[in-house]
């Protein structure tokens, strides 16, 4: 996504609780995918399991 475009849409979200609402449902989603991939790769032993799930899931959608 064009980063300007990213901006708009954190903007906008700041004072239309609507598209907040809209971007939490997806941020969670998101995470929850992340929590999921990162969880079925420790168990398959690609990633290591000291890793906090939680914490990499976060910076994993940060760093998109």
């Amino acid at each position: 996504m064009d980063q300007r475009l990213w901006i708009e849409i954190l903007d906008e979200a700041s004072r239309n609780k609507g598209v907040r609402h809209v971007f939490n449902q997806s941020d969670i989603i998101m995470r929850e995918s992340f929590k999921n991939l990162l969880t079925s790769a420790i168990h398959e032993k690609q990633v290591d399991s000291d890793y906090d799930v939680e914490t990499l899931s976060s910076l994993v959608v940060c760093a998109d």
